[in-house]
């Protein structure tokens, strides 16, 4: 298993909070990351503005190897500042029917982000040579994956709510 965290080939203007620490960078172009596809290995990815415990980073690596073809994600909030329409922080992944956000009662999501997430080599590969092989302008991001993962492998994606990533995506707080 690798840890990767991705990383945007240009910082979008306005986006202060993220994190720089010694995990290997995929450098990501216009919200593709199709190059994990290529890998050769197992990932447990971070993108580039989710920060994470190493005790919490442990804990989700443990997890994944218990189940090691199957994807499993961390939770972490998203909040309105960028997102808007958002009502107030809600978890990023989402649970059918209806594409709500799923709640620490729920152990699966249906969709996620990839903010956190583990990735089965045999599923990234599969993902290349069957969604994107298949539309050749499409991208590999967290909604075509888990779109794609939801529809052709395995509805039902473990939740580990042991461990809290922070997507670092918010304006600080006036204190």
């Amino acid at each position: 298993m690798r840890l990767i965290r991705t990383w945007p080939a240009e910082i979008p203007p306005g986006r202060s909070g993220y994190v720089v620490d010694g995990i290997e960078r995929l450098e990501v172009r216009g919200y593709d990351a199709r190059r994990l596809a290529g890998l050769g290995d197992d990932v447990l990815l971070l993108e580039w503005d989710v920060a994470a415990a190493k005790e919490d980073l442990a804990v989700f690596a443990a997890a994944a190897r218990s189940t090691p073809g199957r994807v499993r994600v961390a939770p972490y909030r998203l909040y309105p500042e960028a997102n808007p329409g958002l009502g107030g922080p809600i978890w990023a992944h989402r649970r059918e029917p209806g594409n709500v956000p799923v709640t620490p009662d729920d152990p699966v999501c249906h969709r996620f982000g990839f903010g956190m997430v583990y990735l089965p080599q045999v599923l990234l590969e599969a993902f290349a040579k069957g969604w994107l092989a298949a539309n050749p302008l499409g991208n590999l991001t967290d909604e075509t994956f888990s779109g794609w993962h939801y529809r052709t492998q395995d509805p039902d994606v473990p939740i580990c709510w042991e461990v809290r990533p922070v997507h670092l995506h918010y304006r600080p707080p006036t204190l």
